[in-house]
């Protein structure tokens, strides 16, 4: 289990790697949870420097339409400074003549059309996932010139790409991957591809395979396999029975939404100070690193969720399994764990969520840090009100029993 000492070891450790190389970063698809939730962690000035990673004025998100809009009333650390772009990687020849003008050190790809969008649009699937990030990929060898600029885009589930008799095995860091993973984890293989070739073109690619993420800010109701892992915790703050979808002992690997963006900014911190002719000899898996997690199942996160709220609130927590034949089926191509060593022992990655009991904490703290989450159009006044008291009631409990503190997110809709 990671303590307090080694997890600000090693984000110090990440922060003076960005303060030496002071990069200019763009993130496309900056609109999304990851997106808004590494934005704000690259903004909040780092205990250890007290800086943040990046400086507001060499950071630009971009987004297209909706995302695009949110953007726009969203208020940043460092305010006005942080520029918003509403960038459409189907054009590539923008995309280039973009390029040409921002020269960006590192270039973060979050934009992506998921897998249960993708079962209705696998074309519009196809043409964001791959296709998409192929122009973002010949935008920055268009206009690179003698740098060596860092591209990244992440690839899919790392537990991803089994098969069903090998279930209950460990996703190795070289085992199979993406045989068997589905429309959306095929477009996520393909660039795993791309990414292992872009070093040919001086370009620094670099790629990961996280767990499930779980963030709870997160807007779920999409539909996704993975909803549970966030709708337990939800559930029973409104005071309301959970039905799962996947059956109760079915354990994936899992981390949370602030793991998974340090996670992030360790990646980028050693592709940044990995000199390029260096690469294949420190970052050996940089193009398909798999991401440590903790593995749980739906019963782990309900038991241990149950654990971390008061007694008042405790009593009334209920789940009932309902498993849904695809969802099923999706998750019994998933292996239970994944393995994260070759990227601990790179990157120097240390969970901060790494036991059930942690996680379920961190769950609990973010929705009760923000009680309106949780609400619903169809909430009265009388049930809004109950929420609001629950999640009181929780703050109250973490405070005094975990030693958490909240505070309002950076950034937020204006």
């Amino acid at each position: 289990m990671s303590s307090p000492e080694d997890i600000t070891a090693s984000d110090a450790r990440v922060a003076e790697i960005f303060a030496k190389h002071d990069p200019k970063v763009l993130i496309i698809g900056a609109s999304g949870q990851i997106g808004t939730d590494l934005t704000n962690l690259l903004l909040t000035p780092n205990e250890a420097t007290g800086k943040p990673l990046v400086r507001p004025e060499n950071l630009t998100v971009a987004d297209i339409g909706k995302g695009f809009d949110k953007l726009q009333g969203t208020v940043y650390p460092g305010g006005n400074a942080v520029r918003k772009e509403s960038l459409n990687i189907m054009d590539g020849g923008y995309m280039k003549s973009f390029m040409e003008s921002a020269k960006p050190d590192i270039v973060i790809n979050l934009a992506a059309v998921l897998s249960a969008q993708m079962a209705k649009d696998p074309m519009a699937g196809y043409n964001v996932n791959f296709r998409g990030a192929q122009n973002v990929f010949e935008a920055i060898a268009a206009t690179k010139g003698d740098r060596h600029p860092i591209l990244f885009i992440p690839s899919s589930i790392a537990a991803c790409g089994t098969t069903p008799d090998k279930r209950d095995g460990w996703a190795a860091q070289e085992g199979e991957f993406g045989l068997h993973n589905g429309n959306y984890g095929q477009t996520k293989a393909m660039v795993e591809q791309l990414i292992a070739g872009v070093p040919h073109m001086g370009i620094k690619g670099v790629s990961m395979r996280p767990p499930v993420v779980a963030s709870h800010p997160k807007i779920m109701g999409g539909g996704g396999t993975t909803e549970y892992s966030v709708d337990i915790a939800r559930h029973l703050l409104r005071g309301e029975e959970y039905v799962c979808p996947i059956e109760q002992d079915c354990k994936l690997p899992i981390i949370t939404g602030t793991d998974i963006t340090r996670a992030f900014t360790h990646l980028l911190a050693k592709a940044l100070d990995t000199p390029f002719e260096d690469r294949k000899k420190e970052m050996a898996h940089g193009h398909h690193y798999n991401i440590p997690g903790v593995s749980m199942s739906p019963q782990d996160i309900f038991e241990n969720v149950q654990k971390c709220l008061p007694v008042a609130l405790r009593d009334k927590a209920a789940i009932a399994y309902k498993p849904d034949a695809g969802k099923v089926a999706t998750t019994r191509g998933w292996h239970a764990q994944a393995e994260g060593e070759e990227f601990r022992k790179d990157c120097g990655f240390v969970l901060s969520h790494d036991t059930p009991e942690k996680f379920a904490a961190y769950m609990l703290a973010g929705f009760a840090t923000k009680p309106e989450l949780l609400f619903k159009d169809t909430d009265g006044d009388v049930k809004r009100l109950e929420i609001r008291r629950n999640c009181e009631l929780v703050r109250e409990h973490l405070s005094k029993n975990f030693n958490m503190s909240f505070e309002t997110a950076p950034a937020r809709a204006a």
